[in-house]
């Protein structure tokens, strides 16, 4: 679309250089995908807690870099997750399955209290600066 103007700018989506990026990714998605066909167990694991840290970095950089919210909650609430999860698989052996599915729920639940607590005003910085004064 022609608007008469000389420095009328025109929209590139895929440049060669995107399409390269993208091949070098799809050939990746696939290795990651067939890699426990022949990985050990070991590598699975420190691959595994790579991805999850990663997938916590951004999700932090979202959060506070992004959008500007300072909070440490979710963090809790994945570290609550992770905790109840570890404990029902190694201390009560429960099925991986099951207790993935029972972790998820009980992070959520004791966000419930939390919250009652966070909506009544006491909070670490409310309490900290009540008794600096």
């Amino acid at each position: 679309m022609n608007t008469g103007h000389p420095s009328a700018s025109r929209i590139v989506i895929g440049t060669r250089e995107t399409r390269f990026w993208f091949a070098i990714g799809v050939v990746l998605l696939a290795a990651l995908l067939i890699l426990p066909a022949f990985a050990g167990r070991s590598l699975l694991q420190d691959l595994f807690l790579l991805f999850t840290l990663i997938a916590l970095a951004q999700f932090w950089n979202l959060l506070a870099g992004y959008a500007g919210l300072v909070s440490v909650g979710q963090q809790a609430y994945v570290g609550l997750g992770a905790y109840a999860f570890f404990y029902l698989t190694g201390a009560l052996n429960v099925n991986v399955y099951v207790a993935l599915a029972l972790a998820g729920p009980f992070a959520g639940l004791m966000a419930i209290p939390a919250s009652g607590i966070a909506a009544s005003g006491c909070t670490p910085a409310s309490i900290a600066s009540a008794n600096s004064t």
